[in-house]
């Protein structure tokens, strides 16, 4: 038992020591001479450090990364602030637009009355930070004025 104890505290003072690295983001469990490192991480660079790390800890016989990445930065765009662009600009009517978000890709559909309210809701869409992507499905609805 005092085996594996020492080897899960020397798993954590390497951890510690690593100025890139925390012990509140990352933990190590030691089981039967192996080495698990747990928790959530801001970088690949953090996972892969932490497991090179690791393997200075010379007497363990097989360790598992099990660390996940999860970005600082959230990724979400709110479908609020592009419904709100679209309401704003006077040379669109917003009524028949439909927007839906997801993670940073943003779906426009409906319908405009002319190929410049078709543009103008993509570049507005474009605007909103964050948006990786517009997919503009929005139809033409021409008037044809009889003379």
């Amino acid at each position: 038992m005092k085996y594996i104890e020492n080897l899960q505290l020397n798993s954590r003072n390497v951890i510690k020591w690593e100025p890139q690295l925390t012990a509140a983001e990352i933990s190590s469990i030691a089981k039967n001479s192996a080495i698990t490192l747990a928790g959530t991480v801001n970088s690949y660079y953090k996972k892969s450090e932490s497991e090179e790390a690791d393997k200075n800890v010379a007497v363990e016989k097989a360790m598992t990364n099990g660390l996940t990445i999860k970005s600082d930065e959230d990724d979400t765009i709110e479908k609020a602030a592009i419904e709100e662009a679209l309401l704003q600009s006077w040379s669109i009517d917003d009524e028949e637009i439909k927007v839906e978000v997801s993670g940073r890709i943003v779906t426009l559909t409906g319908t405009v009355n002319s190929v410049y309210q078709k543009n103008e809701a993509t570049r507005l869409a474009w605007n909103v930070p964050k948006v990786w992507l517009v997919k503009n499905d929005l139809v033409i609805d021409y008037y044809l004025i009889d003379g």
